[in-house]
């Protein structure tokens, strides 16, 4: 068994995202998975209590997209697809981490062919992308904010997943979001310093509604949430359907200022 545990340092991606350099980043590469793959345990769910979930789904067989929001998902570690619990834990791995299996995977007895997924560093979120049974699905879930700021400012610092559907290529990258909750606009940008391995650098904008937001971009339409207390986490995904992608994000709070929380 083999697979990698990716931690985006987010002073060193911060500072590349600013001064917009190309440098070689943290050189992120996944270590691909021997064959036979070994069934790598997961440990039992905690059942779930008020998670919310959204997710997308595309079919590469019969090229047919699908999405579904619960407010009460069964647990925090599983994803419902089809009528089947997903695995999503593997033992041992920090929070702010992303799993990355990228040549097939069993984990608690489901076979993937790939499996890109990880927390915030409070673990108020889950999010990820999973290619199980000729689908490649996209999702966020987790503790939805009780309290949102409806003034001042916040920025998020976290990874994004990036799904090209048309060859089942994964890779994944930095997220740099800016949330301003008194004109309800959240600012977006998903980046990859040094090899961009087929990554598309790209920004995206979104409507704060609550605890939510949503938007579209350019073709590309996204879907999130704010977790945790005060808003100090967030998670989404997003899609295209013209260009036959879509991805997940998530980020813990770095800074804000006026929003009258700590």
């Amino acid at each position: 068994m083999s697979f990698k545990s990716i931690g985006i340092m987010s002073s060193i991606a911060f500072a590349l995202l600013l001064t917009g350099c190309g440098g070689s980043g943290p050189g992120i590469k996944v270590v691909p998975s021997p064959k036979p793959t070994p069934d790598i345990p997961s440990p039992k769910p905690t059942p779930g209590n008020n998670v919310y979930r959204s997710m997308s789904s595309y079919n590469s067989t019969k090229h047919a997209s699908n999405g579904s929001v619960s407010n009460n998902a069964p647990s925090f570690d599983t994803l419902t697809f089809n009528g089947r619990e997903l695995p999503l834990v593997v033992e041992n791995i920090k929070n702010g981490r992303i799993v990355a299996l990228d040549r097939g995977a069993k984990l608690g007895g489901v076979s993937y062919k790939k499996f890109y997924v990880g927390t915030t560093r409070q673990a108020n979120a889950r999010f990820g992308a999973l290619n199980y049974d000729g689908n490649n699905i996209v999702f966020h879930q987790g503790y939805l904010s009780a309290h949102v700021p409806t003034r001042g400012e916040a920025e998020y610092v976290g990874d994004v997943i990036h799904v090209n559907n048309t060859d089942n290529n994964y890779t994944n990258g930095i997220m740099i979001a800016r949330a301003n909750f008194a004109d309800k606009t959240l600012k977006m940008a998903f980046t990859k310093p040094g090899d961009k391995s087929n990554f598309v650098n790209r920004n995206l904008e979104a409507t704060i509604n609550g605890n939510k937001f949503s938007g579209l971009s350019n073709g590309t339409h996204v879907d999130g949430a704010f977790y945790g207390n005060d808003a100090k986490e967030m998670a989404g995904h997003y899609t295209n359907a013209k260009e036959n992608f879509q991805g997940a994000f998530g980020g813990t709070q770095q800074w804000s200022r006026g929003t009258g929380t700590h």
